[in-house]
């Protein structure tokens, strides 16, 4: 329940900034779909980012009662051992895609 502390300390300045950052932790690599001509790429990035954001929303759910209690961490904010290793290799992964997506573009491949 490390959201429900957090909303508590920050009140809801600090949770719409939680929200904002996790938001944008699966909407900007999804922006690059349509660019990545390889489809196993677009599949890949794609599982990436739903593992993210049902991690998430699952998450959320519990703490506000919407869903029963199960422990999922919420990645890279409450702990987790092999989740967090996990999360640290799925955040590794989107860069890498993204990042071989710029390299493309810029060369005109």
């Amino acid at each position: 329940f490390a959201f429900s502390v957090w909303a508590e300390q920050t009140g809801l300045l600090g949770s719409t900034v939680i929200l904002f950052l996790f938001s944008f932790l699966v909407i900007y690599p999804l922006s690059f779909l349509d660019k990545i001509k390889d489809q196993f790429l677009q599949v890949l990035l794609f599982g990436m980012c739903s593992y993210f954001f049902f991690h998430f929303i699952i998450n959320i759910s519990m703490t506000i009662g919407l869903f029963p209690v199960i422990g999922i961490p919420i990645l890279m904010f409450s702990y987790g051992g092999s989740s967090m290793v996990c999360a640290a290799t799925a955040l590794s992964v989107i860069s890498l895609i993204i990042a071989e997506y710029r390299d493309v573009n810029e060369l005109g491949i």
